[in-house]
C-alpha cells in the first residue's frame, strides 16, 4: 500500500524494488531457490472507489502480470477489465460444452504404404458449438488446459474412441484401430491405467485397438514411464507424436516402453528442400527398424513427401494427401479405398 503517490513512475520504482528484493536467492535443504512473484496494481479511485472494486482491480491486473511473464507487474486499465470479462466468458462457454457434451470426435485416417488401406485412425477432438459450428482444438484447448480440464477431456476421448470402434464393428465393419492422444500431464496420474481398464472393460474393446499418443516431454519423467509401462501391460501400443521437436536422446529409445514413432509434420515439410532433414530421418527410420517399432509420417499433403517417407521407412502415412479428417459416418466409405492410387495418377 503506497501513499502520496506523485506519478506512476514513482510507483513503478518501488514495485521494481519489491521485484528485487522477492528475487533475491534463498537457500533451503541446501538448494538454491529463486522465488518470482506478479504485481498487480491498482490506484484509488480512478481504478475503484472501495477496498472490493480496487482489490478486484488489483487483481485482473495481476493475472495480465502472469500472462506476460515471470517477474513482471501491471497497472490495472479498462482493457484489462474487458479481457477479464471475455476470459471468464471463454471459461464459462468451455464449461458448458463440457456439461452439454458438445465435444465430438473426428478421424484422421493412417495409410499402409503396402497395401494402400486404411490401417488406423487418430481422433481428434472437435467441439460442435450450437451457434459456431464445428471448433478446431487450437481455439479450445489452451482454455481447456488453463482450466485444468485436459485430464477429463483425455478420458472422454478415450471413451468415445471406444465406443466409436464397437460402433463400427456392430455396423459389420472389422474391429479398427484408434489412436487417441494423451496430455503429458496426464501420464502422470496414477490413475490413468484404472481408468483405460475401466473403459475397455464397459465397452468390451480389446486392449490391442486402442493406442494412446504422448508428445515426446512425457518420456523426460519417470513416474510417466512408469505408468506408460502399466497400460502397455494391460496390451495398449504406446505411440510418440511429433517425435523429433523434444530433446529426446535418440540412444534412449532402446530403454523406452514405445511401439510406434510419428515423425513430425515439420520434418516432413522440410524433406524435399532440406538434404540434412532427410539424412536424420534415414538415421531415425533406421532405428526404428532395429527397434522393431512402427514409423507413421503425418503432415504428409503432397505426393512427393509421401513417396519420400515411405522411401526412409515409414510403413504408414498420415495426411491431407490421402484425407483430411473426416466425421465417423465417413469412415466406412473410406475402408475398401486403394489410396495408392493417389501415387499412380
Amino acid at each position: 500500500l503506497l501513499s502520496n503517490i506523485s506519478s506512476d513512475e514513482f510507483v513503478s520504482e518501488v514495485v521494481s524494488r519489491c521485484l528485487a528484493k522477492i528475487n533475491e536467492p534463498l537457500f533451503l535443504a541446501q538448494q538454491q531457490i529463486k522465488p518470482c512473484v506478479s504485481i498487480g496494481i491498482a490506484i484509488f479511485p480512478q481504478d475503484g472507489n472501495d477496498e472490493s472494486s480496487i482489490i478486484k482491480a488489483a487483481d485482473t491486473a495481476m493475472y495480465s502480470a502472469k500472462q506476460s511473464g515471470q517477474q513482471c507487474f501491471s497497472f490495472y486499465s479498462q482493457d484489462m477489465a474487458i479481457q477479464a470479462i471475455t476470459r471468464l466468458e471463454k471459461e464459462q462457454r468451455v464449461r458448458e460444452a463440457f456439461e452439454k457434451d458438445q465435444f465430438i470426435l473426428y478421424f484422421h485416417p493412417q495409410v499402409c504404404m503396402e497395401t494402400g488401406k486404411l490401417i488406423g485412425v487418430e481422433a481428434l477432438a472437435r467441439w460442435d458449438h450450437p451457434d459456431q459450428g464445428i471448433i478446431l482444438p487450437n481455439e479450445f484447448i489452451p482454455e481447456i488446459e488453463h482450466l485444468k480440464l485436459l485430464p477429463i477431456l483425455d478420458n472422454w476421448a478415450i471413451n468415445a474412441a471406444c465406443e466409436q470402434i464397437i460402433q463400427w464393428h456392430q455396423a459389420g465393419l472389422p474391429l479398427l484401430p484408434v489412436s487417441v492422444n494423451i496430455s503429458a500431464s496426464h501420464f502422470k496420474d496414477t490413475e490413468l491405467p484404472h481408468t483405460v481398464q475401466a473403459i475397455l472393460t464397459k465397452t468390451g474393446v480389446p486392449a490391442k485397438y486402442l493406442k494412446l499418443e504422448v508428445t515426446e516431454s512425457a518420456m523426460q519423467e519417470v513416474s510417466c514411464l512408469d505408468i506408460i509401462s502399466q497400460l502397455r501391460d494391460l496390451g495398449i501400443e504406446i505411440y510418440i507424436d511429433d517425435f523429433g521437436t523434444g530433446y529426446s536422446c535418440l540412444a534412449s529409445l532402446e530403454q523406452l516402453p514405445l511401439d510406434c514413432l510419428k515423425i513430425d509434420r515439420l520434418f516432413v515439410h522440410n524433406v524435399i528442400s532440406n538434404q540434412n532433414t532427410s539424412i536424420l530421418l534415414g538415421t531415425i527410420a533406421g532405428l526404428a527398424k532395429a527397434l522393431n517399432y512402427v514409423l507413421i509420417a503425418e503432415g504428409v499433403e503432397t505426393k512427393d513427401q509421401a513417396l519420400i517417407m515411405h522411401n526412409l521407412g515409414c510403413q504408414i502415412i498420415q495426411g491431407y494427401f490421402f484425407s483430411q479428417p473426416v466425421s465417423a459416418e465417413k469412415i466406412p466409405s473410406l475402408l475398401n479405398v486403394d489410396f495408392l492410387q493417389k501415387l499412380k495418377d
